[in-house]
């Protein structure tokens, strides 16, 4: 296939002037034909020698197609100083003959030319995640483990209520311990109490005490000035590198402060 504009070397002609020999100089492919009418010519073609012409290619617009032909000579020797084409091809520079452009035929799409492939844009390695701190582990949290003064105890059974009295009221439960176990491989730097009777604008804290390794237990007593209702507690655990866990406490161990009938 021959592209518009394409400069070729005419070599021969066909009897009747309709096909022209084209020097192609591959291998496989010494030569071809093509139509005379898809050719413009830079000199006239009535000096070039005949040779037999069978060519394949059928009547259209569109590129010329290069068909071998059946027989016929390869190559002629030139046809005479002024039919010295302007340009020879490199691959054949003893050859000559009469240069043609291929003409442009009505109605032909020109073959695009391949856009450029883009690089891909390397793909970025994601930072890594930080790891988020972590804090000492909470668990075995109960109220009253150890042996004081009173026992506080949930009632009615089954509620998760543990009521609290005055001190003074003859019900005896106005004392409560808080006993909970605490790990971490950077070690316990501090465990303390938070605790928020009705009525106090601002929490109480109160550091918790080493029991034994990895149990911590402080109890309060109740106080003048404290109003009926919920207490509300929590204990924030911190370990030796500055990184916290806070146990909240859990609705099935609600401290009530109420009233005794003394």
């Amino acid at each position: 296939n021959l592209q518009s504009d394409q400069n070729v070397l005419v070599t021969a002609r066909s009897a009747d002037g309709q096909w022209l020999e084209i020097y192609i100089g591959q291998v496989g492919a010494e030569s071809g034909w093509a139509r005379a009418s898809s050719l413009q010519l830079k000199a006239a073609p009535d000096s070039l020698p005949i040779a037999a012409c069978t060519p394949a290619a059928t009547a259209g617009p569109g590129p010329a197609t290069l068909e071998p032909p059946a027989s016929g000579p390869s190559l002629l020797p030139s046809v005479g100083p002024s039919l010295a084409p302007s340009l020879v091809p490199s691959v054949a520079p003893s050859v000559t003959g009469v240069p043609a452009t291929v003409a442009p035929s009505a109605g032909a799409t020109p073959t695009p030319t391949p856009a450029p492939t883009k690089t891909p844009k390397p793909t970025a390695t994601p930072a890594p995640t930080p790891t988020a701190p972590t804090g000492p582990t909470l668990t075995a949290f109960t109220l009253n483990p150890y042996p004081g003064y009173w026992y506080i105890v949930e009632d009615p059974p089954g509620s998760g209520q543990y009521p609290i009295y005055q001190v003074g009221c003859t019900i005896g439960n106005w004392t409560v311990g808080f006993y909970i176990e605490a790990q971490d491989p950077d070690g316990i730097a501090s465990m303390t109490l938070y605790y928020q009777p009705q009525g106090v604008n601002d929490p109480i804290q109160q550091a918790m005490g080493e029991e034994g390794p990895g149990e911590y237990y402080t109890e309060i007593v109740t106080e003048d000035g404290w109003s009926l209702g919920d207490i509300d507690y929590w204990i924030t655990a911190i370990d030796g590198v500055g990184d916290s866990t806070t146990f909240n406490g859990p609705s099935n161990k609600q401290i009530v402060y109420t009233v005794c009938n003394d």
